[in-house]
Formats: structure tokens, C-alpha cells, sequence
């Protein structure tokens, strides 16, 4: 697990005013102390991972989503009750899709987390106010395929998300909540703590036995066969923290069965190795040695099934293809190969929120191998008279 980190953020304060049911609620700034946003994380999301990292330049990473990157960060729905939160109750909307970002040179030198406009603390006991965060940060609905509704008297804020059709292109959406805060329990200072919300995949593939110089073993195609399970599009429920997935009837929802892992050559994440000899068949070359068949800090992420995962071992089986090659003469560049397509099951409890998988596939090599059953027994000597004239 990463190390996790704590980030205050401390904001100064701000003139504005006016408030109205199912608008956006503010309060007076000399009643009512700023509200400050900070970020506990232990996320790490490529394909893209979204972390808490900063930028290169500040010694972050350019493979990552990190919130702390410049126009990163994350988005801000926040609810405004007298008393608790309810998904029936009255709502007053209070902060809609705010942009917050990190200003590393903010603060006392240690940076803060920023937003506009500036927003205060009820000055009254009864008033509550509740948080949905979220990232990547999308300003534009249906960018990165996530859409955003506010939440109404008898609804909660929802977050409908559709997976890329580029896999190099999947985000990592990560989402947090802070319900019922006031300025006397959190001391001004609201801290979200991000958790995955799709679950990640990653494939690695090895042979049951070492190849040699004059074998090879390639992965040639993977696909994933299901039925009605893996959705391509999905609606997450900010508040109770749960999925609604598609209809079995709405066939447009899910991924298609089978549903390809492309090749980085094709928008994709599956790795292409070089040529070999006169073999030329794009794909990834394996051996004893377990490794990755995506590209490098690369995943999959898809809508999890139900909360716990797959509830039988064939839900979602996949489909490996690969070539055997060898070359018959020693010093030749011809080769012979035999082409071999497998179906496996992926078992049970996988596909889950939150949870990262990899998948191991082993190549079986059934090398030829000498049997000699001999019948070398003498039998008893056989007498044979010879005449000598």
C-alpha cells in the first residue's frame, strides 16, 4: 500500500452573500469562519492512476493523475440541511462541481488546497453541511465519461460513468464523502479521504517450463467473455457509496462479449514484441519468468460487479491465444509454429469495488520426451550344429 499523507488546507477569508432552497447556499464572512479542504489519501491509480502526486517538477511522476497536478485536482458537490443528511430530506445546494487544486506555495510554505468562490460556515447549531468529492475533475459533462447530477429533495448526487473505448485512455475514478459537518466538529477543515471506486486489472503471463534458443512462446490476443456482467456504463450513488449497474435488457450498457484486449498499436494496452527470425505475428513473448503483457504503468479498469465480485467461477472467463515457434535447424532463420487459443475461467469473488487484480496465466509446455522400452534379455543360447568339411 502507498504511504499515505495528510494535507490541511487553510483559506482567508472572503465576502459573499445570499441563499435560497436548491441554490447555491452562502453565508455572511464576518459571522462565519472559511471552509478549508484537505486530502488523505492512499490512492494510486496509470491507465491513468489518479494519486496524490504533484507534478514533475515538484517530484511527481508525468505516468500518474496525481490531484496534486497543475488543473488536476479534484470536483466539490456539497448539500446544506437542518440536522442530517437524508436522501429524502430537504437540500440546499451549497457547492456545484467546484474545482479544487493544490497551490503548492500557498499557506505557511507547506501549500494548500484552493477553490472559487470561497464558501463559510453556517453560524446556527442545526445547520449541516455535506460533502461528495471526486476525481478526475471534469468541468464539461461527459468528459472522461463521467456525468455528474445534483442531488434533489428525494434524490442523492449521482455520478453515471462510461468506460473509454481507448483502454490507454481509462481513468481511474476515485470518490470520497464527508456528511454532516460543522464548523465545531471539524474545526473548519473538511478532509477527504479518496477510495476506488472501479476495480483494476492487470495481466501477466509465463510458461510452465524455461523456453530455450531455438523455442518461443508468444501471447497473440486476450479476450474477456461474459455474460451481461462487465458494464460499460453505470451509475455510482455518491451518498449510499454503492453501484447501480444496467439491466440485463439494456445490452448497450456492457461491454461487448468478447470484449478484446488491444494492442498499444490500436489504442490499447496489450504489449507487441519485436520479430523473430522470419515470425512476424504481432504479440508478446513470455517465458518462465512471470511478466507484465501490458505497456508500463498501465491497467484496465472496469465497473465493478455488484459489491463483492463475480458469484461463479464463470462469470467472466478469458480467452488466450498464443504461438509456439521454433526453429527446426540450428543456425536457420526459418520457423515452424502451432497456434493454440485456451479458455479459462476467472473464479469467484473478482471484478469487486476498490479491489486491483492480477491475473497470472501459465502457457503448459508439454516437451517431447524419449521413451526406450527395451527387450534386450538374452534368451537361452539356441544350439545350432555347423558342419566344418
Amino acid at each position: 500500500m502507498k504511504t499515505k499523507f495528510l494535507f490541511w488546507a487553510v483559506v482567508a477569508a472572503m465576502a459573499v452573500t445570499g441563499c435560497s432552497q436548491n441554490e447555491v447556499l452562502e453565508t455572511r464572512p464576518d459571522t462565519n469562519r472559511t471552509i478549508g479542504f484537505g486530502v488523505y489519501t492512499g490512492t494510486q491509480t496509470k491507465g491513468l492512476v489518479t494519486d496524490n502526486a504533484t507534478d514533475p517538477s515538484e517530484g511527481g511522476t508525468a505516468t500518474t493523475n496525481g490531484l496534486k497536478m497543475t488543473d488536476k485536482g479534484f470536483g466539490i458537490l456539497a448539500y446544506q440541511t437542518t440536522g442530517n443528511y437524508s436522501t429524502g430530506g430537504a437540500k440546499g445546494t451549497f457547492m456545484d462541481n467546484v474545482h479544487t487544486t493544490w497551490n503548492a506555495t500557498g499557506g505557511s510554505g507547506s501549500g494548500v488546497w484552493k477553490y472559487s468562490p470561497l464558501k463559510f460556515w453556517p453560524g446556527n447549531s442545526e445547520d449541516k453541511l455535506s460533502f461528495f468529492a471526486y476525481a478526475p475533475y471534469v468541468s464539461t459533462p461527459g468528459t472522461s465519461g463521467i456525468t455528474l447530477a445534483n442531488a434533489t429533495n428525494s434524490t442523492d448526487p449521482l455520478l453515471t460513468f462510461k468506460l473509454q473505448d481507448n483502454q490507454k485512455d481509462m481513468i481511474d475514478l476515485v470518490a470520497s464523502k464527508m456528511e454532516d459537518q460543522q464548523q465545531s466538529s471539524s474545526n473548519g477543515k473538511v478532509t477527504f479521504t479518496f477510495g476506488h471506486m472501479l476495480t483494476r486489472v492487470t495481466m501477466l503471463a509465463k510458461t510452465s517450463v524455461n523456453t530455450n534458443a531455438q523455442t518461443k512462446v508468444f501471447i497473440t490476443g486476450i479476450k474477456l467473455k461474459h455474460t451481461t456482467k462487465l458494464a460499460q456504463e453505470a451509475t455510482y450513488n455518491m451518498h449510499s457509496d454503492t453501484w447501480t449497474l444496467p439491466q440485463t435488457s439494456e445490452t448497450t450498457k456492457f461491454l461487448e462479449s468478447p470484449y478484446f484486449i488491444a494492442a498499444t498499436t490500436a489504442n490499447g494496452v496489450l504489449k507487441t514484441s519485436s520479430t523473430w527470425n522470419d515470425y512476424t505475428t504481432a504479440g508478446v513473448e513470455v517465458n518462465e519468468t512471470a511478466s507484465t503483457l501490458f505497456t508500463t504503468d498501465q491497467y484496465l479498469f472496469f465497473i465493478p460487479i455488484d459489491g463483492t465480485g463475480t458469484t461463479a467461477d464463470d462469470d467472466v472467463k478469458a480467452e488466450i491465444s498464443y504461438d509456439i515457434v521454433s526453429i527446426p535447424t540450428a543456425g536457420s532463420t526459418a520457423t515452424t509454429k502451432s497456434s493454440f487459443t485456451k479458455e479459462v475461467n476467472l473464479g469467484t469473488g473478482v471484478f469487486a469495488k476498490g479491489k486491483a487484480y492480477k491475473f497470472t496465466f501459465t502457457i503448459t509446455l508439454n516437451a517431447i520426451e524419449i521413451a526406450v522400452t527395451d527387450n534386450l534379455d538374452w534368451n537361452t543360447d539356441e544350439d545350432k550344429p555347423v558342419t566344418v568339411n
